[in-house]
C-alpha cells in the first residue's frame, strides 16, 4: 500500500487574495490550480483535452477522486462521459 500522507499539502499556499499567506491547502486545490496554470499558459488550450483521469493522477501522485474534485472545482473544465475532460472555450461559455 503506497502511502499518500495527510490529504493537504505540505506546501504553503501562494497567497491569494482574502487567504492567509502560508496556509496549507487540499490536494485537489493544488491541482486545480496547477490545470490551471497550464490553461493559462496555453499548455492546454481551449477546447484541449486533458490526459485520462488516471494519467493525471498518476502525474500528480493523488487519488483519482482527487483529480475528478480537482476538474470539478476547477471551473473551467468540461467532463463528458466516455469521451474525457475538456477545457472550455470562454468564448462560447456562458
Amino acid at each position: 500500500m503506497v502511502d499518500r500522507g495527510a490529504p493537504w499539502s505540505a506546501n504553503a499556499n501562494p497567497g491569494r487574495p482574502g487567504e492567509p499567506v502560508g496556509m496549507a491547502e487540499y490536494e485537489w486545490q493544488r491541482v486545480a490550480r496547477e490545470i490551471g496554470s497550464d490553461i493559462d499558459s496555453g499548455r492546454i488550450p481551449p477546447g484541449g483535452a486533458l490526459p485520462s483521469i488516471v494519467r493525471l493522477a498518476e502525474q500528480y501522485g493523488v487519488a483519482d477522486h482527487t483529480i475528478r474534485r480537482a476538474l470539478r472545482e476547477q471551473g473551467r473544465i468540461e467532463t463528458l462521459p466516455h469521451k474525457g475532460s475538456f477545457v472550455v472555450d470562454g468564448s462560447t461559455a456562458n
